[in-house]
């Protein structure tokens, strides 16, 4: 079986017509059918049911199509990172990125990676974490790295842990609050609590926050909700509420936003957000099996 093979079975099974299949392929029906007939004596089974009038596929044809498809595209994916290997490697990708991705472990992981592989060209955009989201899906970006909050949310996406960093609850200076060494969620209870999430949190953004809450019998305050991190630190600063933040999105990593007038505390030590590296699993540029491969081993060390 040969490349050739798959091809000439496809066309035809997809026109239902050897002549037209011929035509498509530049080439004479008789090389079609050789092609088929080689194909099906070494299967054993016919993959086509030909009469004068018409040709279809048999049962073992229609299983067959699907097979094919999968084999042809993974020969040529095969055939691509073999080039790119050869080539030095090759090709592109297009990463979005969190605010504060850069402040984690995945701005060392991408240090490395750009080292190792300068040849990929790469194009980087910010986002929220549902922009980032709905732009995989929609395949205008190959990889993503954004906080995982609901992994039921995340339908068809794949992806894997990269790093992952404490809460801080963020309040202006000067509030009761601001002098404890940490604080549990029994404290918050009289404050106004802003979310950093969408108004809808397609994610889960806002049960990962308020869920550990409704657990232990208490009931948050929340005024806002907004996924723009500059946005909430504003309105933190503004006195609107307080805001409960990953770690890396505090103020103290956001040195150069002139937010003096705020403070930020650890939060229920035990709980932690992950950071994850995202992608759909049905896309086939062949420079993203290779930042895959090499964030899986990098995740591991």
């Amino acid at each position: 079986m040969n490349t050739r093979q798959l091809e000439y079975f496809l066309a035809v099974a997809s026109e239902l017509n050897f002549t037209r299949a011929a035509e498509k392929l530049y080439v004479s029906q008789t090389a079609v059918t050789k092609q088929i007939q080689s194909l099906e004596l070494q299967l054993g089974v016919p993959l086509f049911e030909r009469t004068k009038k018409k040709v279809i596929l048999t049962a073992a044809g229609n299983v067959f199509q699907r097979e094919a498809s999968n084999l042809l595209e993974h020969w040529k994916t095969s055939m691509e990172k073999v080039k790119m290997a050869s080539n030095g490697v090759t090709g592109s990708l297009k990463i979005g990125f969190s605010t504060g991705s850069g402040r984690t472990k995945v701005g060392r992981y991408m240090r490395t990676f750009v080292s190792r592989y300068p040849n990929i060209g790469l194009t980087f955009e910010n986002g929220t974490p549902t922009e980032l989201i709905r732009k995989l899906r929609a395949e205008e970006l190959d990889l993503a790295f954004c906080p995982l909050f609901d992994s039921k949310k995340y339908e068809g996406i794949e992806f894997r842990k990269v790093d992952e960093h404490g809460l801080v609850v963020v309040m202006p200076t000067g509030s009761v609050l601001s002098y404890h060494d940490s604080i549990h969620r029994s404290e918050l209870l009289q404050e106004r609590l802003i979310l950093a999430c969408s108004e809808n949190s397609s994610l889960g953004e806002d049960q990962f926050i308020v869920e550990p809450f409704i657990r232990e019998g208490l009931h948050p305050n929340i005024v806002a909700k907004n996924e723009n991190v500059e946005t909430v630190l504003f309105m933190v600063s503004a006195n609107i509420g307080i805001a409960i933040l990953p770690e890396y999105l505090g103020i103290q990593s956001n040195a150069g936003t002139s937010l003096r007038e705020l403070v930020e505390i650890p939060f229920e030590p035990q709980t932690r957000t992950s950071i994850i590296a995202a992608w759909i699993p049905e896309n086939r540029n062949p420079s993203l099996q290779i930042i895959r491969d090499f964030l899986l081993d990098s995740a591991e060390m």
